[in-house]
């Protein structure tokens, strides 16, 4: 999923991941703003900690425009072009963004590696009053698929803790918080995209298949498997809004 990757996350990527990585994303963020948001909508809204993309445009559909801040420059120069979405390079704690702008707001993943009270402060200054937040995040569960192709990975837990959001500050109001495991489908073609987008992983399975580029090997192994066709996730999410 799209998210700030410090160096010690890198590793995961190589260039042959990131294309797997580009080539199909679960439609997490998606789903998740449908069911967190609903109805609601915004003038302008702000995805904070935006990476390549992916997040800001899911909030385009709730909103006029977004401005999506990354600190990366490397994000940025790879973010997902957009009409509605305008990407700009700040931090949580040092928003570029004027005063009293943002209608809504999201953190994909990103808000247990910032400064709770810092990033607070500059919520209260770019927010309207009563703005929504939304802190959520989404761990894909892939344990039933490397079994079908009789492969075992470890899979290791986030490096976040989820239940680090913005629930018992002071001027914050929390209106839901969720936490359960879902099912979406997607193709052969799609789960082999997901399971080579992780350096470690698509490691496992060149070595599996005896083939530097174990793609259609994958893809013609979970045809032949009788596989369901589906995944799980973990997803995790707590909508705010900001007291006027």
């Amino acid at each position: 999923m799209p998210k700030v990757l410090g160096d010690e996350a890198m590793h995961i990527y190589d260039a042959a991941a990131a294309r797997h990585y580009a080539a199909y994303r679960p439609p997490l963020h998606q789903l998740i703003l449908a069911e967190a948001l609903g109805r609601a909508r915004g003038r302008i809204g702000l995805d904070v900690g935006c990476g390549t993309g992916r997040s800001a445009v899911a909030l385009a559909e709730y909103c006029d425009s977004v401005i999506a801040i990354d600190p990366s420059r490397a994000m940025l120069d790879a973010a997902v072009p957009h009409h509605q979405v305008e990407y700009r390079r700040g931090s949580g704690d040092d928003l570029p963004v004027e005063a009293g702008a943002v209608d809504l707001v999201t953190f994909a993943g990103v808000l247990p590696y910032l400064d709770t009270a810092a990033v607070l402060e500059e919520l209260r200054r770019v927010c309207a009053p009563n703005a929504h937040v939304l802190v959520y995040d989404f761990e894909v569960i892939l344990a039933d698929v490397m079994a079908v192709l009789s492969l075992s990975f470890e899979q290791e837990p986030a490096p976040y803790d989820h239940a680090s959001n913005l629930q018992g500050q002071q001027g914050v109001s929390t209106l839901h918080k969720e936490a359960r495991q879902i099912s979406f489908p997607l193709t052969e073609v799609q789960a082999a995209h997901v399971l080579l987008s992780n350096k470690m992983r698509s490691q496992l399975l060149s070595k599996m298949f005896s083939a530097s580029d174990p793609f259609d090997p994958v893809v013609k192994a979970l045809r032949a498997s009788g596989w369901s066709g589906a995944l799980s996730a973990r997803i995790f999410y707590t909508l705010h809004s900001l007291d006027s």
